[in-house]
């Protein structure tokens, strides 16, 4: 599985190595990446993000 967003800002990560959202109501956003992460973990998978500075982009 391969996912890519783009943001203006180098994401923030928590202790766990995981990208922190922006938003200000923070209990409705970042649902996704957490979503993606139990389903990845679930079947064996391995999850592996990093962000390009020069084009904006984390996957």
């Amino acid at each position: 599985m391969s996912l890519t967003n783009s943001c203006d800002q180098e994401p923030l990560k928590d202790s766990a190595d995981d990208f922190l959202t922006r938003k200000l109501n923070r209990e409705r956003h970042g649902v996704g990446q957490k979503s993606i992460k139990r389903a990845v973990e679930k079947y064996g998978g391995n999850i592996e993000q990093q962000y390009d500075k020069e084009t904006c982009l984390y996957r």
